[in-house]
């Protein structure tokens, strides 16, 4: 799943092409589809987190391609659009799993933070499933004053029993040409790490700089933070209060 990219259907090219260019503007990549079935196929090859998506098209409708991705992809919000403000359609629609429904014209600030919000529940609700099926660490991309950055989000404790977990999936990821030079490795939401994660985080330090990549600690749980500053280890890593912070300050 893509969280930096935002598909917008409508079968009208104003309303796309207005909210494909505001959406850009607000660092968003965006892909935009003019009917359902070109949507669906396009969702295939970017999988966004978030669609944008008219109600009222020809062909397949919003409620039907609303239906269509949750089948596919459960953790995808869908912002539903429409100038057709009936509420027995929002209620119809909300029942579908739709993140929100929003009655045109369009309301940019709106959109703006509705889509903030459903693609931090996509995030939050994708990271869930991932450890709920043995995924320790998932990567995604944020873009940089100097260009793309990796952002691995930790999932687990940093403990014994996560240590098998953490090293398959971080082989599995440094061995991908995608994985950029600066790595930010989130680890919001995890409160508890012992010396066996601490081992971890210095061998995963060591590989990642072996290979001419930087690693940076984020959002680190105050407990964490006092753990590492115990014995010494606050100054071995670079350490930054939040991901956005470390990306921001990348030189």
């Amino acid at each position: 799943m893509d969280f930096d990219t935002v598909m917008v259907v409508d079968d009208e090219p104003e309303i796309c092409g207005q909210l494909s260019i505001f959406l850009s503007r607000k660092g968003y990549r965006t892909v935009v589809a003019t009917d359902g079935a070109e949507a669906l196929t396009l969702f295939e090859q970017h999988k966004p987190a978030v669609v944008i998506t008219d109600y009222q098209m020809p062909g397949l409708n919003g409620l039907e391609l609303l239906k269509a991705i949750k089948r596919q992809a459960p953790n995808t919000e869908v912002l539903v659009i429409s100038g057709q403000a009936d509420m027995k359609v929002a209620v119809t629609i909300i029942k579908e799993h739709a993140f929100d429904f929003i009655p045109k014209p369009i309301d940019l600030e709106e959109i703006e933070q509705k889509l903030a919000e459903a693609v931090d529940r996509s995030r939050k609700t994708d990271f869930t499933a991932r450890a709920a099926h043995g995924v320790a660490l998932s990567h995604q991309h944020e873009e940089g004053r100097r260009g793309m950055v990796s952002v691995i989000h930790c999932s687990v404790p940093l403990d014994e029993f996560s240590r098998a977990r953490i090293q398959k999936d971080f082989d599995n990821l440094i061995g991908e040409p995608f994985v950029q030079r600066l790595v930010v490795l989130s680890m919001r939401g995890i409160d508890y790490m012992n010396n066996v994660g601490l081992n971890i985080l210095i061998d995963m330090e060591k590989t990642l700089k072996e290979r001419g990549k930087e690693m940076v600690l984020a959002d680190l749980h105050p407990r964490i933070q006092a753990y590492l500053k115990s014995l010494g280890y606050h100054e071995f890593f670079k350490i930054s209060n939040t991901t956005q912070t470390a990306i921001k300050d990348y030189e």
